[in-house]
């Protein structure tokens, strides 16, 4: 397959599916994979492996625990997307800002993971949650005056706020960076960057400068910190350290690391404390804090489809021959609602976790295996952080009475247009909201993304 290639629709398998073109499929699953997979896929549960399109393998998705635990533990096999969107023109300056621990296979993943466990320590994690509280006491919500304020709008800032200081030292006027860094996320999704990769004035053309612009300033920011003090954020530890042969990472690699960080961090740490923070505030405050942020990452994973992984050979998958070549992904949204596994699959219910044990290839928020998400434990202590001070300050209202969500560049299932929110003093009473949340979780069983009714 050609590096620029996503995939390729000759490819034939003996897997069953939606007919039609595989080439409209493709298309149509990769331009709303959740809303595509719910309403096309989901029917083939209890099939290792289904296809977009009924006898082409060059779309795939696995299903079930024993199908995501071979393709999560066989890094050789399945290696993470390189290519496709991610190729970028060799030669150039920026040809490497996507080379980082989650696109990166091998020995060169082997080694990426090794010098950045030091800013997933406990005692950096431990220096990360003080960044936390005190963005956390200059947020509207550690302030309850009973003012309306957009819940979606407050966390992005708020998330922005933890991740420019946690990981890059940064300050609050430096936020438009990790907002171009989300564009680029958004636009990298975009089918029209890599259906039609020419031109200046094109999608394509256009995208490409956002990614010089990133890599430029990311540039900038790397070299203005080798020389300066040891400080506990993660650009700074990343600046220092050194691998088994006392060399320091490359501008680089240190570049590409710290876009995939701001990429993968930024949007769903904010989205999926927009949903927990809709929970509480529907009437789930009473119940316990890590059952209801557990129960929001069930219901409403905030990467409902993983990255895809390339086939590297010929395999066996739990009894389903897939060919090389072939682009595979992983469902959170389906595996998530996996009656075999969660009795009432589709209810909203944070006491299930007191008794239901899934193993982690049946529930998977940060992945499993091998490549589970390095900053699955700075994610976590955000979440918890955030909302044990929340619950402390005061008491969340929910005003707005139509909740629905879209996909953000195809990638993240967020809420959509503005939750409107009030935060009250310890003890108000506040509306119920229940009925609001209780319509939410049904439209997801009966609608796709954007409330739309869909084919069964």
């Amino acid at each position: 397959m050609g590096s620029n290639r996503l995939y390729d629709a000759t490819l034939r398998a003996d897997v069953p599916g939606p007919s039609g073109s595989a080439h409209l499929n493709n298309l149509r699953f990769w331009m709303g994979q959740v809303d595509y997979s719910r309403k096309r896929l989901a029917s083939y549960g209890d099939v290792p492996v289904v296809g977009v399109t009924l006898g082409n393998g060059s779309i795939v998705a696995v299903r079930g625990s024993a199908a995501t635990k071979q393709v999560l533990g066989d890094v050789t096999t399945f290696e993470h997307l390189s290519d496709g969107p991610l190729a970028l023109p060799t030669g150039q300056p920026y040809s490497t800002l996507f080379d980082a621990t989650a696109t990166l296979n091998g020995r060169r993943n082997v080694r990426s993971r090794k010098l950045l466990l030091p800013i997933m320590h406990r005692s950096a994690i431990h220096s990360y949650e003080k960044i936390v509280i005190r963005n956390f006491e200059r947020s509207p919500f550690a302030r309850p005056t009973g003012e309306t304020f957009d819940l979606v709008a407050e966390l992005d800032r708020l998330t922005n706020a933890n991740m420019l200081a946690c990981l890059i030292g940064l300050g609050d006027a430096e936020a438009e960076l990790s907002e171009r860094v989300t564009q680029l996320l958004v636009a990298t999704m975009d089918p029209r960057v890599f259906l039609f990769r020419f031109g200046r004035r094109t999608p394509y053309g256009r995208w490409l400068r956002l990614v010089e612009s990133v890599h430029r300033d990311l540039s900038a920011l790397i070299d203005a910190n080798r020389d300066a003090e040891p400080r506990v954020d993660a650009l700074s530890i990343l600046c220092h350290a050194t691998d088994e042969d006392g060399r320091r990472l490359s501008t680089d690699e240190i570049v590409g690391e710290l876009h995939g960080m701001l990429a993968s961090g930024y949007l769903t740490t904010s989205v999926t404390m927009a949903w927990a923070m809709i929970a509480l505030a529907g009437g789930h405050a009473q119940d316990e804090l890590d059952s209801v942020i557990k129960e929001t990452q069930r219901l409403m994973p905030t990467v409902p489809m993983s990255l895809p992984r390339r086939v590297m050979r010929d395999v066996d998958i739990q009894g389903t021959w897939v060919p090389r070549g072939a682009l595979l992904f992983l469902s959170t949204y389906l595996e998530h609602r996996n009656p075999k596994v969660y009795d009432r699959p589709h209810e909203f219910d944070p006491t299930r976790w007191a008794t239901v044990k899934p193993t982690p290839f049946e529930f998977f928020p940060y992945g499993a295996g091998a490549r589970r998400c390095l900053g699955a434990a700075f994610a976590e202590m955000q979440l918890r952080t955030t909302f044990e001070l929340l619950l402390q300050t005061g008491v969340p209202e929910l005003l707005s009475t139509n909740l629905r969500h879209h996909m953000t560049g195809g990638v993240v299932a967020a809420p959509r247009g503005p939750v409107m929110m009030r935060m009250h003093p310890p003890g108000t009473a506040v509306r119920d909201s229940s009925a609001v949340l209780e319509r939410f979780w049904r439209s997801l069983r009966r609608d796709g993304p954007g409330g739309r009714r869909g084919r069964s």
